[in-house]
């Protein structure tokens, strides 16, 4: 929790009242050419307009660890699982972050090549 709390709440404790200063979130992509796990992570500043989308996420963020379709506009991508569903790619980053978070305040994406 120290670690989440220090990189991605303001103050010292996660205060529902205070603002997230990043979105803490986790991307788990398998290499192709080793086979072995990766785990991306870097702070994520909040959108405070609260559009951004999973694919805008991923392609600002992301893109050179993630392949994505075109367009946003595709429903669902099999490869992108986040705690066991495939979540549209239009879906909102906060909404995620806020729902489907793990216990330890991590919003984790499984990739799948």
């Amino acid at each position: 929790w120290g670690i989440c709390n220090a990189m991605y709440f303001t103050g010292t404790e996660v205060d529902a009242s205070k603002p997230k200063a990043a979105y803490p979130i986790r991307i788990l992509v398998k290499d192709a050419n080793s086979g072995t796990i990766i785990c991306l992570q870097r702070p994520i500043p909040v959108d405070t307009t609260g559009n951004m989308t999973l694919y805008d996420l991923l392609h600002k963020y992301f893109i050179d660890s993630v392949k994505l379709p075109e367009s946003k506009d595709s429903k669902i991508d099999q490869r992108i699982v986040i705690a066991g569903i495939n979540p549209p790619l239009d879906s909102s980053v906060d909404g995620l972050c806020s729902s489907l978070s793990h216990a330890d305040n991590f919003l984790y994406i499984c990739i799948r090549n």
